[in-house]
C-alpha cells in the first residue's frame, strides 16, 4: 500500500506541475495582445522624421514608453515560457507515474479477488472434509452392522448402503481434490 501511496503522491505532484505549466502559458498568452498594441504605438518612433531630437514631444515620449513597456512584457513573457518549459521537463514522468498507479491498482484488485476465492475454497474444503468424515463414520457403522447381521435380507440392504456411501465418498474425495 505504501507503493500506491508514494506513486499517487508523485502523480499528484506531477499533475500540480502540469497545472502550473498551463497557468504560466495562459499568463504569457494573455500579454501578447498588449505587446502587439504597444509595438504599434512604438512604431511611431520609426515613422517620425525628427527621430528623438525633441525629447519633450508628447508623441515621442509616449512611443518611447510604449517601446520600453513592450520590451519589458516580451522579457516577462519569455521568462514565463522558460519557467513553463522547465516545469514541462519535470513532467516526463507523468505518464509513467499514471501507468504505475494503474498497474498497482490492477494488481491489488487481482490480489483481493484471489484472496476472496481462496477463503471461499477453504470454507468449501472444510465443509467437504466434514461431510467426508461423517460419511466415513456412517460407513464404519454400516460395516459393523453388516458383520453383526445374521439376516440375508439385511445384508443385501447394508451392501447397497455401503456401496452408495463408497460412491459418495469417492465423489467427495474428487470434489475435495478440486478445492
Amino acid at each position: 500500500l505504501t507503493g500506491l501511496s508514494s506513486a499517487t503522491e508523485e502523480l499528484k505532484s506531477l499533475m500540480e506541475k502540469r497545472n502550473q505549466s498551463d497557468a504560466l502559458e495562459a499568463k504569457a498568452v494573455s500579454k501578447e495582445p498588449m505587446i502587439r498594441k504597444l509595438d504599434g504605438d512604438a512604431k511611431i518612433l520609426k515613422e517620425v522624421p525628427c527621430e528623438d531630437k525633441f525629447p519633450t514631444c508628447k508623441f515621442i515620449v509616449e512611443a518611447t514608453k510604449a517601446a520600453q513597456i513592450a520590451k519589458d512584457l516580451r522579457d516577462e513573457t519569455a521568462a514565463l515560457r522558460k519557467e513553463r518549459d522547465n516545469l514541462l521537463e519535470k513532467l516526463t514522468g507523468l505518464d509513467e507515474a499514471k501507468r504505475r498507479v494503474d498497474e498497482y491498482k490492477t494488481v491489488n484488485e487481482k490480489i483481493n479477488k484471489l484472496t476472496r476465492e481462496i477463503a471461499q475454497n477453504t470454507v468449501e474444503k472444510e465443509r467437504k472434509s466434514a461431510e467426508l468424515s461423517e460419511l466415513g463414520k456412517k460407513l464404519e457403522m454400516f460395516e459393523k452392522e453388516l458383520k453383526e447381521s445374521k439376516d440375508a435380507g439385511d445384508i443385501g440392504r447394508l451392501f447397497k448402503k455401503i456401496s452408495q456411501l463408497t460412491d459418495d465418498i469417492a465423489k467427495l474425495d474428487s470434489d475435495l481434490a478440486k478445492c
